[in-house]
């Protein structure tokens, strides 16, 4: 036997060429795939974030209701070994104890809280105390006192 052939006494099966392009297909899908698959993990990130910030936001306030005084850290509440989805530790400051130069500032070079300052350096792991700053674009933050938790870029 010599190959299969069809009822015009043709060879049937795929030249090297169509093989070619449907593994170039196959990967061309798998790729978009991939990415899409990093956006919503990304995605699940942040918001898992943003709520474990809301979390330890209700704790700060526990913590001030009891003793009268935001905690100096988050060991304090007992948040101080508590990571965030990349596996940084959350950023806490209490502004009784920080200057007011130090202050996390949006674009407007404005505060962005004036009791205290709760975010997770994002993706990157890198933060700047100004959010326009390159670095501070993927960081979760607290900020209008609590009214937002989100990401920088957005706020």
């Amino acid at each position: 036997m010599k190959g299969f052939r069809d009822g015009n006494n043709r060879r049937s099966g795929l030249t090297l060429i169509e093989l070619m392009v449907v593994v170039a297909i196959i990967g061309i899908l798998a790729a978009i795939g991939t990415v899409t698959i990093q956006a919503y993990a990304n995605k699940a990130k942040v918001q898992n974030a943003c709520s474990e910030i809301a979390s330890i936001q209700i704790k700060v306030r526990a913590f001030q209701t009891l003793n009268g005084l935001l905690p100096d850290s988050l060991s304090d509440i007992d948040g101080g070994n508590v990571a965030d989805p990349w596996g940084n530790q959350y950023r806490y400051t209490n502004f009784a104890n920080t200057e007011k130069t130090e202050w996390r500032k949006d674009r407007n070079l404005h505060p962005i809280n004036t009791d205290y300052d709760l975010w997770s350096m994002g993706r990157d792991g890198k933060t700047h105390k100004t959010l326009t700053a390159k670095v501070s674009h993927d960081d979760i933050i607290r900020a209008s006192d609590g009214s937002y938790v989100g990401i920088a870029e957005d706020y």
